[in-house]
């Protein structure tokens, strides 16, 4: 089909494919390394996480089988099918949001998508970790209401961002020249979150739960497209979301607190050590403060951690 082999040609003939799923399991290593040209026995979560599963390019795509399951073999496709539990078109959608090939949206439309094909057979299959998704407060417009509405999720999140639910003020907002007619724009007419809990009323003091997401501001940016891409490169850091804020001049970075032990304030200033050391950058220090509001902005190119579209 024209729509996989337009894939494999963006994903190194499906390798990247591979790679997407395995990191999942195994977050902190690569899990494909090559000797010469041929890949090395690469851990299959699909048979007890033993290093049974063999990767071997062949014309149009590397496939997959297992040295001790031989009817567990096939594709790119189908191993993400197993781990995604969707196939055909929107597999191939998630992963053009995935991993940002930029597909028109009206290429799927185009080109039919063929009958699914039978799954490989898995032996003795080992689920991933179940996906918590986090939850925090929502606010409505203007900033001076004090009083979440109700909580949202990361997807939901993502699904208001990227949708056109905050696209007319967004552009309202990037259309005005006044700083200060802007600032007053933004707090009388954007909802926002806490993205780092649930409150009762926004002040630290009432922090109902932590999510476990920490929010990075960065701010008048020369370049925001190339520091979008090298958080998403970002190998020590999670992002749950990331997208562009309501001027159009900065970032908001969720990210994961994978430091258990620490607390927000020690765990943010942590991160922003790192953040000035690593990209030079300073970041916004409000976000320190626990009740942070972020304010919800329109940008269809939202990135979201794929485990949460399939959690």
């Amino acid at each position: 089909m024209m729509i996989e082999q337009d894939i494999l040609r963006r994903t190194n003939y499906g390798l990247s494919i591979y790679r997407l799923v395995l990191k999942d399991f195994y977050p902190i290593e690569d899990p494909i390394h090559f000797t010469d040209e041929e890949i090395d026995l690469v851990k299959n979560p699909f048979n007890n996480h033993r290093k049974t599963l063999k990767l071997v390019k062949e014309e149009l795509a590397y496939r997959f089988s297992d040295i001790e399951q031989p009817e567990f073999a096939g594709g790119p496709f189908e191993f993400a099918a197993l781990y995604y539990k969707i196939e055909g078109l929107p597999l191939y959608q998630l992963l053009n949001h995935v991993m940002r090939m930029n597909l028109d949206v009206r290429y799927f439309k185009v080109h039919a998508v063929a009958s699914p094909r039978p799954k490989p057979i898995v032996a003795n299959i080992v689920e991933p970790p179940r996906v918590e998704v986090p939850q925090f407060s929502f606010f409505r417009a203007p900033i001076k209401n004090v009083w979440p509405l109700k909580n949202i999720t990361v997807p939901e999140a993502y699904e208001l961002i990227k949708t056109d639910a905050y696209a007319r003020v967004t552009s309202q907002l990037r259309g005005l020249d006044n700083p200060e007619e802007a600032r007053a724009f933004k707090a009388s007419q954007f909802s926002y979150v806490t993205f780092s809990g649930v409150f009762n009323n926004r002040k630290d003091s009432a922090l109902s739960s932590h999510s476990g997401l920490v929010a990075i501001d960065f701010d008048h940016l020369d370049d925001v497209q190339r520091l979008k891409e090298r958080l998403l490169d970002e190998k020590r850091i999670e992002t749950a979301l990331l997208f562009v804020s309501p001027s159009g001049k900065g970032l908001k970075w969720i990210i994961k607190k994978n430091r258990t032990e620490m607390g927000h304030t020690d765990f943010f200033m942590a991160v922003a050590h790192y953040i000035r050391k690593t990209y030079q950058i300073n970041i916004d220090p409000s976000g320190k403060d626990v009740s942070r509001a972020c304010f919800l902005s329109h940008d269809p190119e939202v990135f979201i951690h794929p485990k949460y579209l399939t959690a």
